[in-house]
């Protein structure tokens, strides 16, 4: 058995590896996903100047028809039209960093060396879970300055804090449930490719989608509680921190569960 100082390294090590095995990637991530923060933001101007040139009665029917199309601020804009790039987007770079994480080895066909050596399975697995909560983290953050940058250029005016703040807070739970899930998956399944990595974060946007044009309906009501998605389309920038959470509890629920069956499996597990 491994000193406590040996075992220390041998997990930062591990720690620090799976950052440099998927730096490439990382980068080209971050790049498109900030490209396209900065491409939507930097037409906050033309769109404003395109609903001006709406005439009136055309515009109080899209409003009557509960089409909101009235932008503030480049803030309020944003709250409106960010969710996919900031939300989906980073849901899908976090996921398929989760399944790279967890199969990289599996298909390079190290997993009987790094699964055999002196770190328990529990070691290397919650080793593994702390980048991908790290990764995460990461990404809410530097999209935020991103934002900040280009909302500065754009219409620093109209920047209100505390919207932004609570939309990358509702993105970094959003975020953290979902590489939860998909880690636990994966746990389960860790020889499969990115399918399920793409598949589920797509399957519970769609579903928010599909849940916001039916709010109206009583009877479909509850397709809002089956995605955590929901709390960034609930939110208004007047009251940020005024949403549903019930979504995020019941996918905390569901995560934590899954994850704790995921890690005793994985550690009887033969390879």
């Amino acid at each position: 058995m491994m000193n406590k100082v040996m075992k220390r390294r041998a997990i930062n090590s591990l720690y620090a590896l799976e950052f440099n095995l998927q730096k490439k990637s990382i980068i080209w991530w971050f790049i498109v996903i900030g490209a396209l923060l900065i491409i939507e933001i930097a037409l906050y101007p033309l769109m404003n100047m395109m609903i001006g040139a709406i005439p009136d009665d055309v515009y109080n029917d899209m409003t009557d028809a509960g089409l909101n199309f009235s932008f503030d601020s480049v803030t309020d804009y944003f709250i409106l039209q960010g969710v996919e790039v900031l939300a989906l987007g980073g849901a899908l770079f976090l996921c398929c960093f989760v399944a790279s994480c967890l199969t990289r080895d599996f298909r390079n066909k190290q997993s009987e060396f790094l699964y055999s050596n002196s770190l328990s399975r529990t070691d290397i697995i919650m080793t593994k879970y702390a980048n991908v909560v790290t990764m995460t983290a990461i990404y809410n953050v530097v999209m935020l300055i991103v934002e900040l940058i280009a909302m500065c250029i754009v219409d620093y005016k109209g920047i209100v804090v505390s919207p932004l703040l609570a939309m990358t807070l509702y993105c970094l739970i959003l975020h953290l449930l979902l590489v939860t899930l998909i880690f636990a998956i994966y746990l389960f399944k860790n020889k499969s490719g990115l399918g399920i990595a793409i598949a589920v974060p797509l399957l519970l946007y769609f579903l928010s989608i599909i849940a916001l044009s039916v709010s109206q309906n009583e009877v479909a009501k509850f397709l809002q509680y089956l995605t955590p998605f929901t709390p960034l389309y609930d939110m208004s920038i007047d009251k940020p921190f005024n949403v549903n959470f019930i979504p995020y509890i019941i996918y905390v629920v569901i995560a934590g569960v899954l994850i704790a069956l995921g890690i005793n499996r994985f550690r009887k597990k033969d390879f």
